[in-house]
């Protein structure tokens, strides 16, 4: 049925059509962005909490990776000589350890025989016995005196250090907890390999830490374990720094419930707070998320993201075993607030709603603009196609209609243009307007025509191309071919082939010239003269110069469209071709660069100046016929005198 039963303009139409359609659309797009919008972010919450699980899990190898693989290498200096950590070079591997390992408090060596030592990080910490620890002090060497003395407790040497191994202060002092009698000695001892004890609160440094120790053999005999102790507050630090939003928590937790790690003790690295007592999930979590927690599966199972109920709102709530590469015995709980995700969304919401009304408002201000766009995209296919007429291929500034008819035509319009300027560096341009302004399409033919034929070739290509890399290569024939083919078309000759790395041309067809064997000796010389340029900038960059022959015939030849119905090319042949293919051949046997033949000399013998090389016979001709260098166009005439001068 017709809409409009009068006639009306196009502007009018598309201004009716255009309101009709773009309202409902933008209130469409505005349903649709926002249920997009609200699986998507529902997607980014379940990727962002189980990435997180996948991060804590990689964050708990990650700092027990390098602690196990030190204490391995620590034990085997022990194994080789238990006595080594009796002496200064063993304190100070064990420093350096500790040094290298941000992640732990402490590093220490016990016996079996009861020789103890370990090195400690002060940090915050504060020593069960009350001792001041000097304000400078950054370590503490603690060194059992006579384990041979059964006295209890033992007595030990305590050692405060500022710069190593610079000792402050020294005393001596009772030790709380006998090393041997920890769990993680009798552990180490059993299983023979890394062992971990569940988080114990260390009553020396009033800190929660979790005990690795690693077991001491020598000659197979059971000596004692390196052990080491990794803090709750490096740990709280680790997950803060790996939050999936501000105010995400994790929890890292042992068996019996008691925490190891808590995010929300990393808010501020430089305060730090740190539990003085082994602290358990009850004192941390929130009445919901016991809750949650409580109703999920067993401990030993999975609990999948799940949303509760929280202070902050809907939370979604993961509680997971933590698989790692060591028997640690942990889990986690991961505690993220929805708005965390869905306050973005509403914000992105509140914008498109703001960005549509826009649109509807400057809908108007478009359609009054709607029918001089479509006359500038018709005016531009027109100028494009004086252009093309013209076999100008510089695209100008681009108008691209809205109109599908209109567009599509500047498309196929732009099409034509590339094609067209495609077909010309493969045809010769005088074929190419030809076929233009002929518009008749190319067929098979060929006329005997007076040309002079011009090959150019570099010296000794294949041994430079098995020397330089492919990109130096390319980089260095693609300078040369645009040389030359800009020296051939500066004399209004035609290139014909790339032939590996030789350029065939020729002058006289399809243009027609009055010195073709001139201007093809002027080409040359400018050849010749911008390979000298060439060479220097190579020179100057370290890349290896090219020489170049050259060789040019005046002959008879055939020149047309030659090939099969389905493919043609534009080019000549004859006897007159390969004489100049077998004289730019011939100047590697006279050390020339340029070398011409008689029926050149003889059209430009009063306008050059050549030096005789005498007669030679080439290869598919049987008789002699002298030859000669070119060196120079005389007078005026030079093609490049500032390159010459």
């Amino acid at each position: 049925m017709n809409l409009f039963r009068r006639p009306v303009h196009l502007s009018t139409a598309l201004a009716l059509i255009f309101a009709a359609l773009t309202i409902p659309a933008l209130i469409a797009i505005l349903v649709v962005a926002h249920w997009r919008n609200s699986v998507a972010i529902n997607r980014i919450l379940y990727s962002a909490i189980h990435q997180e699980r996948r991060d804590t899990e990689r964050l708990v190898d990650d700092l027990v990776r390098p602690v196990v693989t030190t204490l391995a290498l620590l034990a085997e200096y022990a194994a080789d000589d238990p006595s080594f950590f009796s002496e200064q070079a063993g304190v100070s591997t064990l420093f350096r350890g500790l040094d290298n390992l941000q992640q732990i408090q402490s590093l220490q060596v016990s016996y079996k025989d009861g020789h103890y030592r370990s090195i400690t990080r002060v940090g915050d910490a504060s020593f069960n016995d009350g001792s001041k620890i000097p304000p400078e002090a950054k370590w503490v060497l603690t060194t059992e005196f006579d384990p041979t003395v059964e006295v209890e407790p033992r007595t030990a040497e305590r050692s405060f250090i500022s710069k190593w191994p610079s000792v402050l202060r020294t005393e001596q002092v009772s030790l709380a907890i006998a090393p041997r009698s920890l769990p993680i000695y009798n552990k180490a001892e059993e299983l023979n390999r890394e062992s971990f004890a569940p988080p114990w609160f260390n009553p020396d440094t009033g800190e929660v830490v979790v005990s690795i120790g690693y077991p001491i053999r020598h000659n197979g005999v059971f000596k004692g374990i390196i052990g080491a102790d990794i803090t709750f507050a490096e740990l709280s630090r680790f997950l803060h720094d790996n939050r999936v939003s501000e105010r995400n928590s994790t929890l890292i937790i042992g068996s019996a419930g008691s925490v190891v790690a808590l995010s929300d003790y990393g808010r501020d690295p430089q305060t730090l707070p740190t539990p003085r007592k082994l602290q358990y999930l009850d004192e941390v979590l929130s009445p919901s998320i016991r809750t949650a927690i409580s109703q999920g599966k067993t401990p030993t199972q999975n609990i999948l993201t799940r949303v509760e109920q929280t202070e902050h709102g809907e939370a979604s709530v993961l509680f997971f075993d933590i698989e790692s590469t060591y028997d640690l015995g942990l889990r986690a709980l991961i505690v993220t607030p929805v708005d965390d995700f869905v306050g973005p969304l509403k914000q992105t919401n509140h914008i498109i709603i703001l960005f549509i009304s826009a649109l509807i408002l400057l809908d108007w201000i478009l359609i009054r603009r709607l029918s001089h766009t479509l006359s500038r995209g018709i005016e531009s296919i027109s100028r494009d196609c004086a252009t093309l007429q013209a076999l100008e291929f510089k695209e100008g500034k681009p108008h691209r209609s809205f109109i599908e008819e209109v567009a599509q035509v500047q498309r196929g319009v732009a099409l034509l243009r590339n094609a067209l300027g495609s077909f010309s560096r493969f045809v010769p341009m005088g074929v190419v307007r030809q076929l233009v302004d002929s518009g008749q399409p190319l067929t098979l033919g060929v006329e005997t025509k007076q040309l002079t034929i011009l090959f150019c070739d570099l010296e000794d290509f294949t041994s430079h191309a098995e020397k330089l890399p492919p990109d130096q290569l390319l980089e260095q024939i693609s300078a040369y071919f645009s040389m030359v083919t800009e020296a051939v078309a500066q004399e209004q000759g035609t290139v014909d082939k790339f032939i590996g790395d030789a350029v065939m041309a020729f002058w006289g067809a399809p243009i027609e010239l009055e010195d073709l064997a001139l201007s093809a000796c002027k080409s040359a010389i400018r050849i010749v003269r911008g390979m000298d340029r060439l060479n220097k900038n190579w020179i100057e960059q370290g890349k290896p110069a090219l020489g170049i022959r050259i060789g040019v015939n005046t002959a008879e030849v055939l020149v047309g469209n030659i090939g099969s119905h389905d493919r043609l090319s534009y080019t000549a042949i004859g006897d007159g071709v390969n004489i100049a293919s077998r004289l730019q051949c011939v100047n590697k046997q006279f050390g020339s660069c340029i070398c011409i033949s008689d029926s050149v000399y003889a059209a430009v013998s009063s306008d050059v100046v050549v030096k005789p090389l005498g007669d030679v016979t080439v290869k598919g001709r049987s008789s002699k016929f002298p030859i000669y260098e070119l060196l120079e166009i005389r007078g005026a005439g030079d093609p490049d005198p500032v390159a010459y001068n």
